[in-house]
């Protein structure tokens, strides 16, 4: 009777520590998930930031130095993807975080994760423009779990803003300009 007692202890300390095994395997398999999600958007948003601006200087170029008033040369760019590569998300007008469903269509840019502002249509009345201004950025704080915006500046520099404050400031000291803040 003792015997069979210690094996029934043995077995439930066995699979006690199995168990115990098991979720701390699965603990590691999710923080990894999770850290290799965040390396990701951490470089590929900024990519896909330097990819769109790269479309519209080269629309400039070839159109005398005029910039784009939206973002229509990037959608034509890209117009005949694959619904593959919209299902994968490699849309360079998609943030790599985005929620949105595209699998099933062409991207056009009000399905753009992005905001695009064309400085040269703004700025008026011999007003000069910095290359501070921000030129892209995300449209939605929920690309990035809330925490905050990548913007992408007329210089080409990409900065990280947290709770989009910097763009909050930008918009609140440039009023005249109407600048979109991130939803």
């Amino acid at each position: 009777m003792m015997k069979s007692a210690y094996k029934g202890v043995a077995l439930v300390m066995g699979l006690c520590i199995a168990g115990l095994v098991g979720a701390l395997l699965t603990g590691f398999h999710f923080e990894k998930q999770l850290h290799e999600t965040k390396e990701r958007y951490t470089h590929e948003c900024p990519m896909r930031l330097e990819e769109v601006r790269g479309f519209m200087q080269t629309w400039a170029l070839g159109a005398g130095n005029a910039y784009p008033s939206d973002l229509g040369p990037v959608v034509l760019a890209f117009e005949n993807m694959t619904p593959e590569r919209r299902r994968a998300r490699l849309h360079p007008l998609l943030c790599p975080g985005s929620e949105q469903d595209v699998s099933q269509g062409n991207i056009d840019a009000s399905k753009s994760d992005y905001v695009y502002l064309n400085w040269q249509t703004r700025v008026t009345n011999g007003a000069v423009m910095s290359g501070d201004y921000p030129m892209l950025y995300d449209k939605r704080l929920s690309n990035h779990g809330g925490r905050g915006v990548y913007v992408m500046k007329v210089n080409g520099t990409v900065l990280w803003d947290a709770g989009a404050r910097w763009l909050q400031s930008f918009a609140a000291s440039n009023v005249s300009y109407e600048i979109k803040l991130p939803e």
